[in-house]
Order: C-alpha cells, then structure tokens, then sequence
C-alpha cells in the first residue's frame, strides 16, 4: 500500500502556432494544514499586454510581491510593453522584498540603516561584513515563490519561469511546470 502524496502543480504550454493553455490546482499547504479555498492559483492581468500568472509556494510572499508589482506596473504602463519586462518587474520587486527582509533582519536589529553602511557610523570591516549578510541573505524554503508568467506581445507567445526572483525564458521549451508535482507532471509531458 502505497503513502499518499499530496501535491500542487501549475502547467503551461505553448503550441506551435503561439496557442498557450495553462492549468493549476488550488491547493495551498502551510507545513502540514492544506487546504483548497475557493480562489484560484491563475490571474489574468494587463499590465503593457494580457498575460497570466500562475504560482505555487508561500502565500503570503506572494501576495506582498503582487502587489507591489500591481503597483509599480500601474504606475508606469507604458514601461513594460513586454512580456520579459513584466516578468523582470516582477523580478524587482521579489528582490526588493527579500532586501526589505534583509535588512529587517539584520541592520534593523543593530539599530542601523542601509544607508549608515556608507557613513562613518560602522568602519570599512564592519560595514563589509553587514553587506555580505545581506547580500546572502535568502528566504526561507516555506516562502519561496515559483510563477509561470504567459502572455502574447509583439513578439509573440511566451513562457516564463521564476523562482523566487530568478526569470528563465521558456519559450524555446514551449512549456513550463512548477510546484511540489512538477517532476510527476513533466513525466506526463
């Protein structure tokens, strides 16, 4: 008798004529609870031209990166006229996060700012080692995001990847997976 494997997966491919079908569960685990609410894991938006957003892993992460990202997108339209820069805004943004975080965690503790790096409150030593702390600093493995960002522009179809705030281009691929199903679901394809 074999164990259970409860898993959450997001799919997207993209056929030879620019044809793009995406797929997803609603499933949502927080350490041992999981839970299947009413709200999808698929957003249709318009941020330059219509694409779509699916994601897996922390919620509340990516929760705080979209909407940051709606904000920004909003802000300046006419700036992402792509789907490589929606997908790179998106990127900024969970890298701004993570900063945020970072110095949260470290320089706010110690009474600092980002900005007493470069004073003559900290030495040169001092003032090294806090910035590779913070530059090293990650979240950890229950927050991380993987999304799958699709969409037409002028250049046609395409698929992206992120983990976290790293973008991969899957376009010559013509298909992307993500989630704790990914490996049974790329068996499939």
């Amino acid at each position: 008798l074999q164990a259970r494997r409860d898993v959450t997966v997001c799919v997207a491919t993209m056929a030879n004529n620019g044809l793009i079908a995406c797929a997803a569960d609603r499933m949502l685990t927080r350490g041992v609870t999981e839970t299947e609410p009413d709200s999808a894991k698929i957003y249709n938006m318009t941020v330059g031209y219509p694409l779509t957003v699916m994601w897996a892993g922390g919620a509340p992460v990516f929760g705080e990166v979209l909407q940051a990202y709606m904000e920004r997108a909003k802000a300046t339209p006419d700036k992402y006229q792509s789907i490589s820069a929606a997908v790179h805004l998106y990127c900024d943004c969970f890298a701004a996060l993570v900063g945020q975080r970072a110095e949260r965690a470290i320089l706010t503790r110690l009474g600092l700012s980002r900005l007493d790096l470069v004073s003559n409150k900290v030495t040169d030593r001092r003032a090294e080692a806090l910035v590779d702390a913070i530059t090293s600093f990650d979240l950890g493995e229950e927050e991380s995001v993987e999304t799958i960002f699709v969409g037409h522009d002028t250049g046609g179809g395409h698929v992206w990847r992120t983990y976290n705030a790293d973008p991969a281009c899957q376009d010559v691929e013509g298909f992307a997976v993500i989630g704790t199903g990914a490996d049974l679901a790329l068996a499939q394809l």
